[in-house]
């Protein structure tokens, strides 16, 4: 089933409007599909972060030992999430190394699992980069909709490190999410 068929599940003649490239009856195009979802059907719409990596890559960031940096990964995924009107993003467990990942409304981050004791195995961590810039921000304009499920952010010890900065957003469900070893803000919500 396509992301724009799973992402319109439940909103009748939906489907019809993505497929055309119009907005649905009665609503500008300029609203967006995101706010017309229930949590049910963004959580059904998911799309797996390896779509977004090169083939042989995430064999080193289950085992911890990557170097590549996924932040254009993360932002690609976001942005398609993002077009189709909002869904999740499936982050198996490893380390992900990035830096200036931008959240978008209706895009949910969700990892392995939330409040694991040992967050060297199991963990979908999301490890800064040391560059002196936010793990993930915002896209300078109000984020909806969006949100964080067992993630575990992690900053470099000693290092400029920021996690995440969602300066602008307004119901962004964080839930079982950790942030550890930040040297300034592990995590800024402003509304």
């Amino acid at each position: 089933m396509a992301i724009e068929q799973r992402q319109a599940r439940g909103v009748p003649g939906l489907a019809a409007d993505l497929a055309s490239g119009g907005a649905p009856v009665g609503i500008p195009a300029n609203f967006g599909t995101a706010y017309l979802k229930t949590v049910s059907d963004i959580m059904a719409g998911s799309v797996s972060m390896l779509r977004f990596l090169p083939g042989n890559e995430y064999a080193a960031i289950r085992a911890r030992t990557s170097t590549y940096d996924a932040t254009t990964a993360f932002n690609n995924a976001i942005t398609e999430m993002n077009a189709v009107g909002g869904g999740v993003i499936d982050i198996p467990y490893g380390t992900w190394l990035a830096e200036g990942i931008v959240l978008r409304s209706g895009v949910h981050l969700r990892g392995a699992g939330a409040g694991f004791v040992d967050y060297t195995r199991l963990a979908t961590q999301i490890r800064g980069r040391g560059q002196g810039g936010d793990i993930l921000t915002g896209p300078g304009t109000q984020v909806v909709g969006a949100g964080l499920h067992g993630l575990f952010f992690r900053g470099e010890a000693g290092l400029n490190s920021r996690g995440v900065n969602l300066s602008s957003a307004l119901r962004v469900p964080i839930d079982g999410c950790t942030f550890r070893y930040f040297q300034d803000e592990g995590l800024r919500i402003a509304g």
